[in-house]
């Protein structure tokens, strides 16, 4: 009796062994990789497509990178999700990825090289985490669908071309660091119609924002370099604030942001100040210069609020 049960556990250990191992494989299989300073680099992808998933360690290694031509012109693929141990997505890594909605990228990741994501024409939403310091020259030329992006806050320059005919972008928000945008680097964006920018009044090169329709160029307090016009375009004071005299009156609460009559405010409300969760509550124009938001005690109990440029 001792025997078969040790032999029925034997068996039962290879058997979950074998399940594991053929669990891991197909994961390690759509990824070709070279080892790099004690890294993984993706070089390479013959997964299925769809969402695909970016392991965060291959073969007891952090992934680190997604080298240069890694998903060149996968069309099968929708969306990416990065973990946070990837630094760097260089050239050309999902250039031509057709079928390309979204992409998730973690804090962690620096270097978004040339060419990268051009013409990934479905490319809807762009969110670069604060630790990215570099994005390379064309590297989101030709995303025709890209129509909301947050730029990473560590940012000092933007290249050239690098949001070339992104023809669905209607506005942006300009990171307090950047001091050059780069040549044709928002050229033909015909939806742009606002900007704003959150430092001092940056160096911009030729054709920067050629065939846009930018009407009014917006831009912060405690910022130099600015005056009444930009690249020929009017310029206007962007300062909404939320006034401290928020109120509770018959079971509703109420607060008013005011500032510069006219400008664009998005006002969003969370549950923490981690930076995560912020829902939008409200798109709206300051006309006469403020804006009352009102709702129910119990949805604002507990919860902080802010603006943001739209």
């Amino acid at each position: 009796m001792n025997a078969f049960k040790k032999t029925t556990h034997s068996i039962r250990a290879l058997l979950a062994l074998a399940v594991l191992l053929t669990a891991a494989a197909p994961v390690r299989a759509q990824f070709n990789t070279i080892t790099n300073n004690g890294g993984i680099v993706i070089t390479g992808y013959s997964g299925p497509g769809g969402t695909v998933v970016i392991p965060a360690t291959i073969t007891g290694l952090p992934v680190v990178s997604i080298g240069s031509n890694a998903f060149y012109a996968k069309s099968s693929i929708t969306f990416v999700a990065l973990p946070p141990t990837v630094l760097s997505i260089q050239t050309t890594a999902f250039q031509f990825c057709v079928n390309l909605a979204g992409i998730s990228m973690q804090p962690g990741l620096t270097n978004v090289d040339l060419d990268s994501f051009q013409g990934c024409v479905s490319l809807t939403n762009l969110t670069l985490p604060g630790t990215v310091i570099s994005v390379g020259s064309s590297a989101f030329l030709d995303c025709f669908a890209l129509r909301s992006v947050t730029l990473s806050a560590s940012l000092t320059n933007l290249g050239n071309s690098v949001f070339y005919n992104c023809y669905d972008l209607g506005s942006i928000a300009i990171p307090r660091g950047v001091n050059s945008v780069g040549v044709t680097a928002f050229q033909s964006c015909s939806a742009l119609t606002n900007i704003c920018f959150f430092g001092n009044a940056p160096t911009v090169s030729t054709g920067a924002f050629q065939s846009d329709t930018i009407s009014t160029v917006y831009y912060t307090s405690n910022t130099t370099g600015w005056s009444n016009t930009f690249q020929g375009i009017p310029t206007v004071l962007w300062n909404p604030q939320i006034q401290t005299n928020a109120a509770v009156n018959n079971g509703t609460f109420k607060l008013t942001v005011t500032g510069t009559p006219g400008i664009p405010v998005l006002l969003q409300g969370a549950g923490s100040l981690s930076g995560f969760g912020w829902t939008p509550l409200a798109s709206v124009i300051l006309t006469n210069g403020s804006y009352s938001y009102s709702e129910p005690v119990q949805s604002s109990s507990g919860r902080f609020f802010s603006v943001v440029f739209p």
